[in-house]
């Protein structure tokens, strides 16, 4: 008889494996404790970065996307993520989306909506920064006027971070741009 060793824990004892007409159930115990796991990991995922790009807008009313679109998937250590990046432009106006899937990241992801999910609102004559509601996502919007910026991040199904960057442009633009993302397109 044959014995397999398929852990090292203490207090597992080793399959025996038998000849072939009998090691029908050892072979399935084999793919529960080894296949099954990897297929469920598959689900884990997080989405290649191709597919995050079409997850934003190709369009946006008023600007002309630029052709340096770029996306990648970075792996540290045991953590993966995605990441893309559409850059729009108007005259001298821009606009940079970026789209973050923390799916296997959740440490980084509890990282980037730490500072706005308990940050104070602002409302002056130059500064707003303020919590945003959309499509049943948490998020934070701020604008300068002097400096003529504006930042709208949004956290969307607690996996993905959309980051929608402007220069020498307004809130009103990168709501433009929220308007044209379907959130019903983002998996769990």
């Amino acid at each position: 008889m044959i014995f397999l060793n398929t852990c090292h824990a203490p207090g597992l004892v080793p399959l025996p494996l038998q000849p072939m007409k009998r090691s029908l159930p050892a072979l399935f115990l084999l793919l529960q404790l080894f296949a099954l796991p990897a297929i469920a990991q598959e689900k884990n995922e997080v989405l290649p970065p191709r597919q995050l790009m079409k997850l934003l807008p190709d369009k946006v009313k008023g600007y002309e996307q630029l052709e340096d679109s770029k996306s990648s998937e970075i792996k540290i250590g045991n953590i993966t993520y995605s990441l893309c990046e559409k850059v729009f432009n108007r005259n001298k106006n821009n606009v940079k989306v970026l789209l973050f899937d923390f799916k296997n990241a959740q440490v980084m992801f509890d990282q980037a909506v730490r500072p706005w999910r308990n940050a104070e609102e602002v409302n002056s004559d130059t500064v707003k920064q303020r919590h945003l509601q959309w499509e049943g996502n948490q998020g934070w919007e701020s604008e300068n006027s002097f400096s003529k910026t504006a930042q709208v991040f949004v956290a969307v199904n607690n996996r993905f971070i959309m980051s929608i960057i402007g220069e020498r442009t307004d809130l009103k633009d990168l709501h433009e741009v929220l308007s044209g993302v379907d959130v019903s397109r983002f998996p769990q």
